[in-house]
């Protein structure tokens, strides 16, 4: 994080919302997931999760956004870091990848495209057997991916 700045996490749930079971040996494997993700600009951020994403933070500050999801929360936070760009920061499970990169697309969205010899996307999305992979950078350059599980 940035330089002398702290995070402490406060998410405000919805009822039953980010309940998670674990495992009496402390075993995360039934445990929720949540991401931070570091921003510059926190304003033009939240304009990218709301404009592009169609996402509505449940709480934010001068210097945070949160957001619920599904199974998870993601937070933004001013930070003077940087992500490097170079490996997703957080991934998004989707039912219909066609569909929800064709909407995030008619939303501005760009998508990364790759052409390596194990490592290709057609129209934006990446086949690996039955799995199917999207990625995009938000305006912070933080790397997000969507993922279809076959």
């Amino acid at each position: 994080m940035g330089a002398g700045r702290t995070l402490i996490y406060a998410f405000p749930m919805s009822s039953g919302a980010g309940q998670s079971e674990t495992s009496p040996n402390g075993s995360l494997a039934g445990a929720s997931v949540h991401t931070a993700l570091p921003v510059t600009d926190i304003r033009r951020a939240t304009s990218f999760f709301r404009e592009k994403l169609g996402l509505v933070p449940d709480s934010e500050t001068e210097s945070t956004a949160f957001y619920q999801a599904r199974e998870g929360q993601v937070a933004l936070f001013v930070s003077s870091g940087h992500p490097s760009g170079e490996h997703t920061q957080i991934g998004w499970v989707v039912s219909d990848i066609e569909a929800t990169v064709a909407g995030l697309r008619a939303s501005g969205v760009v998508f990364d495209d790759y052409n390596y010899p194990d490592f290709k996307t057609v129209d934006g999305i990446a086949t690996f057997g039955p799995n199917r992979f999207a990625w995009f950078r938000d305006t912070e350059g933080n790397v997000h991916s969507l993922a279809q599980f076959g």
